[in-house]
């Protein structure tokens, strides 16, 4: 056997050195070969055998410690082999590995020989440990029990045999005087006899692993060996002479005990599990316990002998492992697995009483970024903070589940309307809108939920899963922090926006993106200095679909980073090319997504392209909106010092349109502000429009930065902000975007 170490409550037994596996199909013995080098290290010896006769044969050969049946659909042939096996070799454990370890399906196979069962889906190291120690003291058990019972017996039997064979000499020969002393030394011989058998069995029990407890007829304790009184915890021999295992077990348990009892006194053998409180400890002790009558000749006199063994650290592992298979380990939640549950209970329940249930779909809004931006363990401690007001906002009837990632889940039953759900999901985001402190930062970050009704909307789980992701999604693609109740609508409208999530996956992965470029120039000369590049989606056959179309949901899907980085690839590229192909250098402007300028990744991801194309920190020009620089402003203006060091420049995207503050703008390290075209369209015929405008130029100027007006579709507009003082316009009236082979072209012309 292989020496391991042992924690305080690992059972005594070590794990086995010499292993036969027989499995039933090979699509697993890669796992388990992995597990098993995991729980052993370098050392143990495993040999691999195929289900069959060879199988059996070698198992009833061979010297083995311990044989695994790896097995993940069993039937019929192989509860037969696994009969066959533990009778051909009933000294070693068997351990049956399978898909489909059902309780009753585990007492079946215990009934043909199986020291354990186990599910393939639950194993470990740290449980494969526990189990081949708990098979083997549980075969040891079984050895021991069965010898010390065999010894046990054999005992009082020579003894009674002993007593009354000299009572019934002494009575037979009372009439004759002269064998008196014959019959005396009978006696005398037959009594040494009998307490060298009961000294040889008191030997053994002492040494027992086994608890052993032999109980007269009525229930009072004729012999308790140390290992049962260590483990009831009974110490006094007026203690032990009390006790019964009626008065030790748990008062809600003491009526499962009569059946095991009557059987026991009617000759019937019997095992049972029972919960006893230590008188010591006061600790709860789970225990096995295996009961059968002492008889002789077929005869009983009501005595039973009791085999004890404490179970509860096994117990303790069947719950831990019980817990990690129905809660999520990061919340403490139920799991997708337990969640589907609860929601079937949920149904048959509203069947009956009639009342709704709500089942409400809910995603942290851009966590994603959190992920991204503060690392993983940032993320994990926002989930935990954010399952826990969960909690707060429901009932103690409702189930709240964790189904993966950002995702949740929550029941509520016996509702009678409508209205208590919508007082929930207001609860709920008014829940989450409260900042999360995270390593010392305060984050915000909100929630959108989606919302399906039984009986409204479906009578059956898949459909109201189904229903409460339609309107999750749709709660996502109106802008989030918010909540939307299924409507029969949204099926079409989601089906549509799934398959242009899925079509824009595949554009990605083959690159059916292309660039047009929209000249920047100086409204005092025309002098073209810059482009903006503006990315276009190729779809198979819808053709140029339009940023609108497509960008709103790449940045909710998180697929905004690919094409970001493919953009900014692309557009470097075709400068360089310019520069190559002798042409002035222009400096080219390229889009930044919010959730891109706060990635953590930003600065060597525009570093790797700069040096990968070959362009000039001083030729990129990078726009950020004013809403993504406001998100977070300290930690935006560190990322835009890192990129002013590395020389690109940078521009206020849509000036005017969010809720910059001045104080904050001073600090920021930028060289323009671009004002927004809904400002320039109406510029002539609105005052309010045109004031703004002047206002972003005076602003500009006295920060010394450029300005550079966006939409302008007219001379009459360019004239007007010229002699306001803008320096620098794009739009319709000075090009329209053109792909690259055409730019410089359309300048020459013009």
């Amino acid at each position: 056997m292989l020496n391991v170490p042992r924690g305080a409550g690992d059972l005594l037994v070590d794990l086995p050195s010499r292993v036969l596996i027989i499995q039933f199909g090979n699509e697993h013995e890669s796992r388990l070969n992995e597990l098993l080098r995991q729980c052993y290290g370098e050392a143990g010896e495993f040999i691999w055998f195929d289900a069959g006769d060879d199988a059996v044969i070698e198992l009833a050969v061979g010297t083995y410690d311990l044989a695994i049946f790896l097995d993940t659909e069993l039937g019929n042939q192989g509860l037969a082999s696994i009969h066959q096996a533990s009778t051909v070799n009933t000294k070693i454990p068997l351990i049956l590995i399978t898909h489909a370890a059902s309780p009753a399906f585990e007492a079946e196979i215990m009934e043909n020989g199986t020291a354990e069962c186990i599910a393939l889906e639950n194993l470990s190291p740290n449980v494969l440990r526990r189990i081949f120690r708990y098979a083997g003291t549980r075969k040891l058990a079984e050895r021991t029990l069965r010898d010390s019972n065999d010894e046990l017996i054999r005992g009082i039997l020579q003894q009674r045999e002993a007593k009354e064979d000299a009572e019934a000499q002494s009575r037979a020969n009372a009439k004759l005087a002269a064998d008196l002393a014959e019959a005396k030394a009978d006696l005398e011989i037959a009594l040494l006899s009998a307490k060298d058998s009961e000294q040889r069995f008191r030997r053994l029990a002492e040494h027992s692993p086994i608890g052993i407890w032999l109980q007269g007829p009525d229930d009072r304790t004729i012999f308790l060996n140390p290992t049962a009184a260590e483990i009831l915890e009974i110490t006094e021999h007026d203690d032990q002479m009390a006790a019964t295992l009626e008065n030790l077990v748990l008062p809600s348990e003491r009526a499962h005990l009569k059946a095991p009892r009557a059987a026991w006194h009617n000759g019937e053998a019997r095992e049972l599990e029972c919960t006893i409180v230590g008188a010591v400890s006061g600790e709860e002790k789970h225990l096995f316990v295996s009961g059968a009558p002492l008889s002789r000749n077929g005869d009983q006199d009501g005595s039973v002998l009791l085999s004890l063994m404490d179970i509860s650290e096994r117990k303790k592992s069947d719950a831990i492992i019980e817990h990690l298979a129905h809660h999520d380990s990061l919340t403490g939640l139920p799991n997708r697995t337990l969640f589907q549950d609860r929601l079937k209970q949920a149904l048959a329940l509203g069947q009956r009483t009639g009342k709704q249930i709500a089942l409400l779909f809910l995603d942290l809004d851009h966590f994603k970024d959190i992920n991204d931006t503060m690392g993983h363990p940032a993320g994990d401690q926002l989930l935990r903070t954010a399952s826990e007001r969960l909690l707060k906002c429901t009932r103690l009837t409702d189930t709240v589940a964790r189904l993966g990632g950002d995702e949740f889940a929550i029941i509520c039953t016996d509702l009678d309307d409508g209205g208590m759900v919508l007082t929930l999901a207001q609860r709920i985001n008014e829940a989450i809108a409260e900042p999360f402190l995270i390593e010392g930062e305060r984050i915000h970050i909100s929630a959108s939920i989606g919302i399906s009704l039984y009986p409204n909307d479906a009578d059956q789980a898949e459909r109201l899963i189904k229903f409460a992701d339609m309107a999750l999604y749709h709660a996502k693609a109106e802008g989030r922090n918010c909540y939307h109740f299924f409507d029969i609508g949204m099926d079409e409208e989601v089906r549509r926006r799934k398959a242009l999530e899925e079509d824009l996956r595949q554009a990605i992965r083959d690159e059916d993106f292309t660039l047009l470029y929209q000249p920047q120039l100086r409204l005092g000369d025309g002098h073209v200095y810059g482009a903006e590049a503006l990315v276009r989606w190729i779809h198979p056959s819808r053709g140029m679909v339009p940023p609108n179309d497509f960008i709103p949901l790449a940045e909710n899907t998180g697929l905004i980073h690919d094409i970001g980085h493919m953009v900014l690839r692309m557009a470097c590229r075709q400068a360089r090319e310019w520069m190559d192909a002798g042409h002035p250098p222009i400096r080219m402007a390229v889009n930044l997504s919010a959730v891109e300028f706060m990635a953590n990744d930003l600065l060597p991801r525009v570093k790797g392209v700069l040096d990968e194309t070959g362009l000039p920190a001083r030729q990129l020009e990078l726009e950020i909106t004013e809403s993504a620089v406001m998100a977070d402003m300290d930690k935006a203006i560190a990322a835009m010092h890192d990129l002013r060091n590395i020389g690109v420049s940078l521009a206020i995207d849509d000036f005017g349109t969010g809720f910059s503050s001045l104080a904050y703008l001073k600090k920021f390290p930028v060289q323009a502000l671009k004002i927004d075209r809904s400002f320039v369209q109406e510029i002539l015929d609105n005052p309010e429009d045109a004031a703004i405008a002047s206002a972003i130029i005076s602003l500009g100027h006295s920060l010394d930065l450029d300005v550079i007006a966006e939409g302008v579709e007219d001379a009459e507009q360019a004239e007007h902000l010229r002699l306001a003082g803008c320096g620098n316009a794009q739009g319709y009236h000075f090009g329209r975007p053109a792909p690259a082979a055409e730019f410089f072209a359309k300048q020459a012309a013009e």
